[in-house]
């Protein structure tokens, strides 16, 4: 687990995502995220102030897609089950689908033009709902509360993440590294 910090800043939420894969579990996080066109009207300034514990860590290897560059799959929100505010992001990745994958289990595997890092034991892999890559970025936020994520994660188990996506530039697909989660209540 790495040191408590408390980084606190002014970022734009690209600049967050930017800044979040190095940062440390246990990391103490607090940024109010500068406006937007979209938020400028909010009267609520409340609403772009996020604070959060870094959840996890980055695991395996990803390499090189054909954006130039490897995906990182980072998470913002929370361990905690009954917080239930976990939202998976992973990015740079070519336009087109892709999804995330869920395990129990670590790997690195050779899989499409990358490595699969995620495994589960006695059982298939976990898919994600198919999503679309949106400026270079594949996201989403679970629902910690409803099945099968309320049955799967219970608090003291460890899972991992991994994100997919079909890379048809460099012929085929690729994927991010992982990201392991340990669950509190």
């Amino acid at each position: 687990i790495g040191e408590a910090c408390s980084c606190t800043a002014e970022w734009s939420e690209s600049v967050l995502l930017d800044e979040i894969w190095k940062l440390h579990p246990g990391d103490h996080v607090k940024a109010t995220l500068t406006p937007t066109p979209e938020s400028a009207g909010d009267p609520d300034p409340s609403n772009d102030e996020i604070e959060f514990v870094i959840p996890g860590e980055n695991y395996c290897v990803a390499t090189p897609n054909s954006t130039g560059s490897p995906a990182r799959i980072g998470v913002v929100g929370s361990a905690s089950l009954s917080a239930n505010e976990l939202t998976l992001i992973s990015r740079p990745l070519p336009e087109g689908v892709g999804g995330f994958l869920i395990g129990n289990s670590q790997v690195q595997l050779p899989f499409g033009n990358g490595y699969r890092c995620v495994a589960q034991s006695g059982g298939a892999l976990l898919p994600l709902k198919r999503l679309t890559v949106q400026d270079y970025e594949l996201r989403t936020s679970l629902d910690l509360s409803s099945p099968p994520y309320s049955t799967l994660f219970q608090p003291g188990t460890r899972w991992n993440f991994q994100a997919w996506f079909r890379d048809a530039t460099a012929g085929g697909f690729n994927s991010s590294d992982g990201y392991t989660i340990v669950w509190t209540p």
